[in-house]
């Protein structure tokens, strides 16, 4: 509900700093019936990181967050697209990387749609041999 949806959001916020968090990866499944009341929700407690604490997201799988809702409500003329260095798809952010420094350290995150096709890992493979040096997490919700 949505008490408990903004306790998390409120919580990241108040402890980004004490907790010294470098990034929020979401996992996806940001709603239940991919209707726009919920859409509405989760666009107005994932703001609540701008300029707390990057974040990254991924699309569940269907009924929950379908691509084109996830697109309207996380894609351009969203403050998320600040959150993503690269989409495989201009205007489309279901697959997607940032690249990320931790001390020394070089990461390179990949954010895959629900279930990832030849093609998406075809071009999550080009991204990874672009950054040679960095460390790879791999995210998707399938």
């Amino acid at each position: 509900g949505t008490s408990y949806t903004s306790a998390i959001y409120d919580w990241l916020v108040a402890n980004a700093a004490a907790k010294k968090m470098e990034i929020v990866i979401g996992l996806g499944d940001m709603t239940n019936d991919d209707t726009e009341a919920e859409w509405l929700l989760a666009q107005k407690e994932i703001k609540k990181l701008d300029g707390v604490v990057p974040y990254v997201l991924n699309r569940g799988n269907p009924p929950h967050d379908r691509t084109g809702t996830f697109n309207t409500y996380f894609g351009p003329g969203t403050t998320y697209t600040a959150q993503v260095d690269g989409t495989m798809t201009a205007g489309a952010y279901e697959n997607a990387y940032k690249l990320l420094t931790v001390g020394t350290t070089d990461y390179l995150i990949l954010m895959l749609d629900w279930g990832p096709t030849d093609p998406v890992l075809q071009w999550a493979g080009n991204v990874i041999s672009q950054y040679p040096n960095h460390r790879v997490i791999i995210t998707t919700h399938a």
